[in-house]
């Protein structure tokens, strides 16, 4: 028996390393199966996020079309709505996205937002917002960029808002995720 105890006693000193091992290695399940989306914090009187999925359209294209062209009649007519899903996508997908979405302040006093995006496969984003019969950008952020040409110059890929009492507005933000595995 004090030759099994000897035996046994290598095992008994790894337990606890092997459980903690175990427990990392759950963790880190969680950290890379865990899906985000486009949110909008406000910095007004309501604390958190509004989640956008209810107000986005979005166009699909096989290649990057420039601003101009996503204000023709035929590019406005082939946005569809999203889904109100937590995850709309999960997978490998080599298209160029544009999303449309409007924000109106219906308050009396200005109110600052910021547009946060989600994915960690994002090349490029810009975003404009819709004035007269143009698109006035208002930034532009993406892996490609380094912090200080970012709008939002943080680890986050995001762009501020704002907007003035009463003020209704349509943003465009063209997305490039192409050739990534990502979940939208």
């Amino acid at each position: 028996t004090r030759n099994s105890d000897i035996a046994n006693q290598p095992i008994q000193l790894l337990k606890p390393f092997l459980k903690k091992i175990s427990f990392l290695l759950l963790l880190q399940c969680f950290v890379f199966f865990c899906f985000s989306q486009v949110a909008l914090p406000a910095a007004s009187r309501k604390r958190g996020y509004v989640f956008l999925n209810h107000m986005v359209e979005t166009l699909r294209c096989d290649t990057l079309i420039s601003a101009d062209s996503v204000l023709s009649p035929l590019a406005q007519k082939r946005f569809e709505p999203l889904h109100n899903n937590k995850i709309l996508f999960k997978g490998y997908d080599p298209f160029f996205y544009w999303y449309r979405f409007t924000l109106n302040n219906g308050d009396t006093c200005s109110h600052n937002y910021v547009l946060l995006l989600a994915g960690l496969g994002i090349r490029e984003s810009i975003l404009w917002q819709r004035q007269n019969d143009g698109l006035k950008e208002l930034g532009r952020s993406g892996y490609q960029y380094e912090f200080k040409r970012r709008a939002y110059p943080f680890v986050h890929q995001g762009f501020p808002l704002s907007l003035a009492p009463g003020e209704t507005s349509t943003f465009y933000l063209r997305l490039d995720e192409s050739h990534a595995y990502k979940s939208i």
